[in-house]
């Protein structure tokens, strides 16, 4: 099994200002694995939350909870350049963006997760 599949802990940095995300980084970041930047986080403050999280936590996986539903390519793009290990897709958006999202990781060497919230029949859309 790839060390990245192993089971790891991963924290949610829902914050609405980043000086208060990285104040809980750098106080869990021995404990957890994954340093989620998360949705309302990027919104409020942009990728710099992804840079200086990667900067402060080299050693740990940073995860960009972009959520994309277009430009999915160009997204994942902008996550991966500001250091991001994962970056997630919308699993209500397109199959194309999807696509998008998954070959611009490999591309990079990095993941793409599809986050599955609203979804109402998960095995189905796994399928697709």
């Amino acid at each position: 099994m790839e060390a990245w599949m192993a089971c790891k802990l991963q924290i949610a940095l829902d914050f609405a200002e980043m000086e208060p995300a990285l104040e809980v980084a750098r106080t869990v970041s021995p404990w957890v694995d994954i340093l989620e930047a998360g949705t309302p986080l990027i919104k409020s403050v942009g990728l710099e939350v992804v840079r200086q999280l990667r900067r402060e936590h080299p050693e740990k996986l940073i995860y960009a909870d972009m959520k994309s539903t277009d430009v999915g390519a160009f997204e994942a793009d902008l996550a991966f350049k500001a250091g991001a290990d994962f970056t997630v897709a919308s699993g209500v958006t397109t199959l194309a963006t999807i696509a998008e999202v998954q070959r611009v990781a490999k591309e990079w060497g990095r993941r793409c997760v599809v986050d599955l919230t609203g979804i109402r029949d998960i095995k189905a859309r796994c399928r697709e």
